[in-house]
């Protein structure tokens, strides 16, 4: 049975050498460089002539002093390389194959009332089942600081629910006495509390091509300011 260091050698260039035999290593050291290589004598089942080197370059460094040789720094380093007989075989790192694709839109919306919700579940889908990702990910986010996107039932008692506990949290006055950023000639403080506590964004996984929801989960955009265009972000990303 061959030594741990042979088979972590051998693993290490995917090559598998039944009946070979160990014979040691060869130890080349030149600056910096320290060359060892494993030599193996085939074994019966093998050619004569398929003598198999495996070489490995390790770079030296002195503990004390982290600086190493210009010369040697400078060198790219050396792959990992095997060779059988008289025919190199360079190893490469196996990698999975696929494509991964992503889409962006911009939704705009004009909610007529100052506070309001608009399920937007049928256009988030439209955008995932258009953008062909079947494994992955898509963000949805409020692009202004008095709106806000989020996951709920689609139920209006709920939504009525909502309206008046926001309200209570952060009750809309335009006045400067309540909130400081009025003092600023602002008078939309309460949409900025409201959009704080029911969030900006949500991401919602995509599983063989569509939204992987819970029980009743929906996605809904909130508007806390409303009476004029205000923006959502659509990102999907996956394979």
């Amino acid at each position: 049975m061959e030594p741990p260091e042979l088979l972590t050698m051998q693993r290490h260039a995917d090559i598998r050498c039944p009946g070979s035999l160990h014979l040691g290593f060869r130890r080349d050291q030149q600056g910096d460089d320290i060359r060892v290589t494993p030599v193996f004598k085939p074994g019966p089942a093998q050619p004569a002539r398929a003598f198999i080197d495996i070489d490995a370059t390790y770079r030296s460094r002195d503990r004390t002093d982290r600086s190493v040789n210009s010369t040697a720094a400078s060198r790219p380093p050396l792959p990992h390389r095997a060779r059988i007989g008289n025919n190199p075989i360079t190893r490469r790192p196996c990698r999975r194959s696929f494509r991964m694709k992503s889409q962006t839109e911009y939704l705009t919306f004009n909610i007529p009332a100052r506070m309001d919700f608009l399920n937007i579940t049928p256009t988030v889908e439209r955008i995932v089942r258009e953008s062909g990702v079947q494994e992955g990910l898509v963000l949805a986010n409020a692009m202004h600081i008095t709106a806000s996107v989020f996951i709920n039932d689609d139920e209006s008692g709920l939504h009525s629910d909502y309206k008046k506990w926001l309200e209570d949290l952060a009750p809309f006055d335009a006045s400067p006495q309540r909130y400081a950023h009025n003092r600023t000639g602002e008078d939309n403080a309460d949409a900025h509390m409201k959009r704080q506590v029911m969030g900006r964004e949500v991401v919602v996984a995509i599983t063989e091509g569509k939204l992987d929801f819970g029980p009743w989960e929906q996605i809904f955009y909130g508007e806390f300011d409303g009476r004029r265009p205000k923006r959502v972000l659509v990102k999907v990303i996956g394979e």
